[in-house]
């Protein structure tokens, strides 16, 4: 990547607002991954909220977020960050995870909070 950066250092220097971009993917390669995975369950929209909201109330660069209802098993099946994270005792439930390694899972927006 320094080699890249260099070779086109000039023109960044020139034309700097033509490389967000390229910057935004640089960060996104070299920069640790969070994954974020949520599974809700129908029956309770205002605890799923709760915990979105942790999650979009913040910056979180480099973050990936995959959220899907419990029951939806063609999501569960077909999103591989949902894979083997089910909901924690039928409440909306959250996983952190980074590196391909995650937090115990998380239902309540404090201990999401905490994690992030």
């Amino acid at each position: 990547m320094d080699e890249y950066l260099q070779s086109v250092a000039d023109v960044i220097l020139q034309h700097p607002l033509a490389f967000g971009h390229v910057l935004a993917a640089l960060d996104f390669s070299v920069s640790p991954h969070k994954e974020k995975c949520h599974h809700r369950e129908i029956f309770r929209p205002a605890d799923t909220q709760a915990l979105l909201a942790v999650i979009n109330g913040r910056y979180l660069p480099n973050s990936v977020l995959a959220s899907a209802s419990s029951t939806d098993i063609q999501a569960a099946e077909t999103i591989a960050l949902l894979a083997d994270r089910p909901s924690k005792d039928g409440n909306a439930t959250a996983y952190v995870c980074q590196n391909f390694t995650c937090h115990a899972p998380v239902t309540m927006p404090e201990e999401l909070t905490n994690l992030l």
